[in-house]
């Protein structure tokens, strides 16, 4: 594995160029265009999200879940770190699992790990029957406890009114000395937040740290995804992570 994966800033490099360069192309479309404000209400993301899924429409972004990007940001080090300490039969819950890319990547890392994907996406879940193996997939929040909670770009399609219930249904899905993983967009002008009559709602982890740290969970690790590196230094950030555990 690539050597980068073990320091808190993953590169893209070159290969991310053009990709970097579209994105930043559709958000001065959007701030220009698509200005409508949006709730961002959960019956306008999950309407949003099935007719794509429904018509097999495909996420090509940069910063979507199952993008080539975001893979190199889920198999860094923090990540790994969290799947090595953990219970494979505690399982991991992917929450907001849209077209289940984590599964793919947690089975690389971890190949005994149980897996439940859960989202409100119907058409997305439906493609999923009869995944076998270790791995499940509902649209009904499990009732079960798990030692590891996965949650990748679900807060950007979250409203800053239902935040609080969002984070609260994730931490009743986790043990009291699970882990959180959180990943999300790394807030600027160059990401498309304005299209199909939605608004993204960008936060920085600092925001969601503190909203976390009122759950009794504490900030333990981090990484961001970046077009280059030096130094240590981010240059046109991308995504970040944090890794959270009980204070």
């Amino acid at each position: 594995m690539d050597e980068r994966f073990d320091r808190p800033v993953v590169t893209l490099g070159l290969r991310g160029v053009p990709h970097f360069a579209r994105e930043a192309m559709r958000a001065i479309y959007g701030h220009v265009v698509e200005r409508r404000a949006s709730s961002l209400s959960r019956a306008e993301v999950t309407a949003y999200f099935e007719s794509r899924s429904a018509t097999d429409d495909s996420f090509d972004d940069l910063t979507d879940s199952s993008s080539w990007t975001y893979q190199r940001l889920l198999e860094c080090a923090p990540v790994r770190a969290v799947l090595a300490t953990s219970d494979p039969d505690a399982g991991v819950v992917d929450y907001g699992c849209g077209r289940g890319a984590l599964r793919g990547v947690i089975k690389a890392l971890s190949s005994n790990h149980l897996y439940v994907g859960y989202d409100i996406d119907r058409f997305a879940i439906s493609r999923h029957a009869g995944a076998g193996g270790r791995a499940a997939f509902t649209t009904t929040l499990p009732v079960l406890q798990f030692g590891v909670a996965f949650l990748v770009n679900v807060l950007v399609y979250t409203s800053d009114v239902e935040l609080d219930a969002v984070l609260d249904e994730v931490m009743s899905l986790l043990a009291p000395d699970g882990a959180l993983i959180v990943v999300e967009p790394w807030p600027a002008w160059y990401w498309e937040t304005c299209f199909a009559g939605l608004r993204l709602r960008m936060r920085e982890r600092e925001k969601v740290d503190a909203a976390l740290a009122q759950r009794g969970r504490h900030l333990v690790d981090r990484a961001t995804l970046a077009l280059f590196g030096w130094r240590g230094h981010a240059i046109a950030p991308i995504a970040w992570l944090g890794v959270w555990r009980p204070s």
